[in-house]
């Protein structure tokens, strides 16, 4: 909710940072095959999960070639392979710089303080995100703590912060 932070591309990221340590000496095509892989595992389990618990959905290829559910597509699939094989040769060549110059006292406490931040501002997404459904769904708040959601983080607001998703009706959902 705060900073322009996407959930699911931050995990992607880091899953592709550690795809790639864990692939430095293997072929390319052997990284491809990987990548791809593993993001259309992640992106058919992230899509299952907004759909089970929060009744929405975040993307469709349903249109798309070769496609599952409208959760994961062959065109998807090979862009994220491909996505794969830039970051690893050249975004994580740059990373890996940066960490080497981070060993001083600053960046440590600067790493703390990004981790905390990160995991705070995960943690409150998570709760307006849950919030948003139960308010779609009728279900007033409980709490102090979801009265203050609900105010501060409404409808609106959330529908422009998250302008791409949609909820589901019952006829929709996959399970």
């Amino acid at each position: 909710m705060t900073g322009p932070f996407c959930i699911i591309y931050g995990f992607g990221a880091v899953g592709l940072y550690l795809g790639s340590v864990r692939l430095k000496n293997k072929s390319r095509i052997t990284q491809f095959l990987v990548f791809s892989l593993i993001a259309a595992v992640f992106e058919y389990a992230c899509s299952w999960v907004l759909e089970y618990w929060l009744h929405m959905k975040a993307w469709d290829y349903s249109r798309h070639f070769l496609n599952i559910e409208g959760r994961v597509s062959l065109k998807m699939t090979v862009l994220w392979g491909a996505l794969g094989i830039v970051f690893s040769r050249w975004l994580v060549p740059v990373i890996d710089k940066m960490f080497d110059r981070m060993q001083a006292k600053f960046w440590k406490a600067a790493c703390i303080f990004m981790s905390v931040f990160m995991a705070v501002n995960l943690s409150l997404t998570a709760m307006c995100l849950v919030r948003w459904r139960d308010r779609h769904e009728g279900i007033t708040p409980k709490n102090r703590v979801e009265r203050v959601i609900d105010e501060t983080y409404d409808d609106n607001k959330m529908e422009k912060r998250f302008c791409e998703w949609s909820f589901m009706d019952g006829k929709e959902r996959a399970y």
